[in-house]
């Protein structure tokens, strides 16, 4: 299980069904954030967050690595993204095993 974040503008609100009112948040942000979500098993991450998550969270990213100009499923740009591995990158150099936050 991963978690993609992704921080920009969205529509949020309730959308009418046939049978009831469903919250919800549409547009390009949680699209992308579903499209980063996707990038965790194939990059063995446990979160994967934008250039704009990045910046707004700031020292609390420290342990990310930058995955330069990386392909998003959907989407014809390519995009910096930070990823937060599920094992480091150094922690078999240390013979730790697991998930650091």
């Amino acid at each position: 299980m991963g978690v993609g974040i992704a921080t920009g503008k969205a529509f949020v609100g309730n959308i009418q069904s046939v049978d009831r009112l469903i919250w919800s948040a549409i547009g390009d942000t949680p699209n992308l954030a579903a499209r980063l979500q996707g990038l965790t098993g194939e990059l063995n991450a446990a979160i994967v967050i934008n250039s704009a998550t990045r910046s707004g969270a700031g020292d609390a990213t420290a342990d990310f690595e930058r995955h330069e100009r990386g392909p998003i499923r959907g989407r014809r740009q390519t995009a910096d993204i930070y990823v937060l591995l599920l094992v480091p990158s150094n922690a078999a150099e240390n013979g730790r095993e697991g998930l650091r936050i």
